[in-house]
């Protein structure tokens, strides 16, 4: 499959919430606070309800906690990035249609919108999924300049490129034949003509390390390229000399300096990162911050304060909760981005137009803290990406934001047997649920992955290795780990009982890239029956006269039927993208099944006859193995 599917090996219960906050009414102190200063944009989800696309929405809070739904559809909207005045913003956006016939197709297109006006305008189609992102605004709300590729693993062949915004007069800036690999982050200069962009998505050489990524600056039609850093680099040398990792360019509000963050790591005694900063024609490079040792590397884009005085960066390390500011003296400080005894690791950075405050994204919700680290709040939650404050209050007329579901508590007995560990081979616990909360007993015998109760819960299977191969099988053991049995002699996965608990489906599986198929086996053992020529992860259905498993097909994954016999093999589901892991119901009316489009992620139930599709999961979460 083009995508991992997330495998839960045996499930009891799942309880999705929505975590997207509340509309709240603005207390008069606040609102007095911070009236002029705008609204801050970022992007959320919202329940999903359309069938192949995760919904996700844009939209604005003020600094007192006000949240709108800016776009509000059943759409997911991505990549948002917004004007300075907030009038305009560019996003892309993906989509379903074909829901009332069966043909349900994803599209997907890049938009501009003038909020609040009419509706979105479609400036760029795309196949499939749009690769474009690192979209940003010139600041006279002309152009637009985005990397294409930026969307895909790598993007080796990423370019930057600038169309106005209409869509009109698309040029190339530079592609890898130009700049290399994993071009990034563009940013335009204050007087919006000149554009500085690294390479800072270029993919990990074959045999480790990391490629160079100098700062590179050009006019905004491709003329007058220049590499700022590192201009004596050679990354063929057996032994780079003069290479590091620049990210994250950022002109000051002047349009005089550039701030970038530059890790050291090539040839030099001690890895470090460190803020630094330069003139726009890469002379006078100087340090303002530096963090060595092998956990500096976790330094956020760079945020200039709008009096161009400080710059705002952070966390340096994977468990940091701070920001830091530094002045162009080089004096630093630290803003601990702690409430009370929770405190947070901040994703995203965004300066208020009047210098007082920091927003930021942290624990999926969007926070707000003074520049003196005082009045940490939230001030919404939800918040995936695409934080920007902008001078403009945005409002709409949409839905608000629902509040968070409350939990609710299982009542559970019976036994549950799963793995410890999360490599491949791991050992089995037993875990029994009652009254008094039985603890965990170890099945010290058995290791594998892949563990299933046989119908009447006497046996488990399971996918394990013997010593003489060191390839998987399926095997099958008393509930107590003894009497253990090898019923496959060739490489299997994914065993499935039979409601008799005679025989045992299974997925064959060769290795190394080539196609599965299913097979089947009695638990007593002996010779294996084909099922089918390819497949994958079968499931029985509750009378034991057909199994559902999913298939390769073009352009995806799709889900299939067959009697054990090898007769009777049926599609059933003709859905863009991938659908697997099925599981039949035990009143054998529905199967459930996960489904990946290009547009989203989710669970959903089926007819057997291919009917009444419809979606289980309506929050944006990750989904496993249904049960």
């Amino acid at each position: 499959m083009k995508r991992v599917l997330a495998i839960a090996a045996f499930a009891i219960a799942s309880v999705v919430l929505s975590a997207c906050g509340s509309s709240r009414p603005i207390a008069t102190p606040v609102a007095a606070h911070y009236r002029g200063t705008g609204s801050l944009t970022f992007v959320a989800t919202s329940p999903s309800t359309e069938l192949g696309v995760d919904n996700a929405d844009l939209f604005s809070a003020t600094p007192g906690g006000l949240v709108h739904d800016v776009t509000s559809t059943a759409a997911a909207e991505s990549e948002a990035s917004w004007s300075a005045d907030g009038r305009h913003v560019v996003f892309i956006r993906q989509w379903t249609t074909g829901h009332e016939n069966g043909h349900i197709a994803v599209h997907s297109g890049v938009f501009v919108w003038e909020a609040g006006h009419g509706a979105p305008r479609r400036i760029a189609s795309c196949s499939d999924a749009c690769t474009q992102g690192d979209f940003a605004w010139s600041p006279n709300d002309r152009q637009i300049a985005f990397v294409s590729g930026a969307r895909t693993y790598g993007a080796g062949d990423a370019a930057i490129e600038v169309m106005n915004a209409d869509g009109s007069d698309l040029h190339s800036v530079c592609d890898q034949t130009r700049c290399g690999s994993g071009l990034a982050a563009p940013r335009w200069s204050p007087d919006a003509r000149r554009l500085v962009f690294s390479n800072e998505r270029a993919e990990p050489f074959d045999l480790g390390g990391i490629p160079p990524s100098p700062i590179w600056i050009a006019n905004a039609d491709g003329s007058g390229l220049e590499r700022l850093t590192q201009p004596n680099c050679n990354a063929g040398n057996r032994h780079p000399q003069g290479c590091a990792f620049d990210t994250s360019p950022a002109w000051s509000p002047s349009g005089r300096l550039i701030a970038f963050i530059h890790h050291q790591a090539y040839g030099a005694p001690t890895i470090a990162t460190s803020v630094e900063v330069m003139r726009v024609d890469g002379s006078h490079q100087r340090r303002l911050y530096r963090c060595a040792g092998e956990s500096c590397n976790q330094t956020l884009p760079l945020a200039w304060a709008p009096d161009g005085k400080s710059i705002a960066f952070g966390p340096v390390t994977a468990h940091d909760s701070s920001v830091r500011l530094t002045t162009l003296a080089g004096k630093t400080t630290t803003i601990r981005t702690c409430s009370g005894s929770r405190c947070l690791h901040p994703e995203e950075l965004a300066w208020s137009p009047n210098d007082k405050q920091l927003a930021f994204i942290a624990g999926g919700g969007v926070w707000l803290i003074g520049r003196n680290g005082e009045a940490m709040h939230r001030v919404a939650a939800g918040g995936q990406c695409c934080l920007a404050w902008v001078r403009k209050v945005l409002r709409s007329s949409a839905k608000a934001l629902p509040k968070l579901a409350p939990g609710r508590h299982l009542h559970l007995s019976g036994s549950i047997v799963y793995g410890t560990a999360l490599n491949d081979l791991r050992p089995f616990n037993l875990l029994s649920f009652g009254a008094a909360g039985t603890p965990a007993a170890r099945l010290a015998k058995l290791q594998g992955k892949e563990p299933t109760f046989s119908p009447d819960g006497r046996e488990i299977a399971f996918t394990g290795t013997v010593a003489t191969d060191y390839v998987w099988h399926v095997l099958v053991a008393d509930r107590n780990g003894k009497n253990v049995r090898v019923l496959t002699d060739l490489s299997a996965t994914d065993p499935a009982w039979s409601p008799d608990g005679r025989t045992i489906a299974f997925t064959r599986d060769p290795g190394g890239g080539t196609r599965h198929w299913i097979g089947l086996v009695s638990v007593t053992g002996g010779p294996i029956r084909d099922v089918t020529s390819a497949g994958l992860r079968p499931s029985w259905s509750p009378s034991g006269d057909e199994l559902v498993f999913q298939r390769s097909v073009a352009g995806g994954e799709a889900l299939f039927t067959v009697r054990p016999d090898g007769h009777g093999l049926r599609r059933l589901t003709k859905l863009p993208g991938e659908q697997g892991s099925p599981a039949w119901s035990p009143d054998g009316k529905e199967i459930a099944f996960e489904w990946f489009t290009p547009a989203g992620t989710g669970l959903y139930l089926i007819r057997p006859n291919g009917t009444h599709l419809r979606r289980v999961t309506t929050a944006n979460v990750p989904t496993g193995k249904p049960a």
